[in-house]
This record gives C-alpha cells, structure tokens and sequence, in this order.
C-alpha cells in the first residue's frame, strides 16, 4: 500500500483507505461549482454475448477491408507525389551548383 495525499488537508493517507483520517474526505467526492460535495460512484459496465454466425462476421470483415481501399489509395498517391517532389528538388539543387 502506497501513502497519498489528501486534496483536502494534505495529510497523508493509505490509497487503500476510503477516508482520509484528518479530516474526513471520502475518495471519489469533489467540489462542483457551487461548492456542493459531489460523490463519484463507479459505473458498472455490462459486455452482452454477440451471438453472430460465421459467414456474418465474414462479410463485415469484408465490408471493412474493401472500405479501406480508397485510403490505401490515396496514400500510395500523397507517397508517389511526395517522392516527385522530392527528387525534383533534388536534382534543381544539383543542376544550381
């Protein structure tokens, strides 16, 4: 266990305490902007079974790689012009010497 720091009274306390034992302040509550305590309470996240045939998961697998295509394209694209730009660069500076 770790000693942390109260935001509040800047006493020290275990990070496996709920509460600082100076002054009281309860881990997961702040101040809004009225000044009221507020309290954070852990949210609880629930993943449902996806039950999906094969062939399903096949064809959105599909969709996705065939929508990618334009982008691969286009940056093979930007990558050849680039490359021009380069090179013309390069060889107006040579040519300048």
């Amino acid at each position: 266990m770790a000693m942390i720091k109260c935001p509040d009274c800047e006493g020290a306390l275990s990070d496996g305490a709920r509460l600082c034992p100076h002054c009281g302040w309860e881990k997961g509550t702040y101040l809004d902007a009225k000044g009221k305590v507020r309290t954070v309470l852990p949210q609880r996240v629930s993943v449902a079974d996806i039950d999906l045939p094969f062939w399903s998961m096949i064809r959105i697998a599909l969709k996705w790689a065939i929508a990618s295509v334009p982008a691969v394209l286009l940056l093979i694209l930007i990558g050849v012009v680039a490359i021009r730009l380069f090179s013309m660069l390069v060889d107006q500076l040579h040519l300048g010497q």
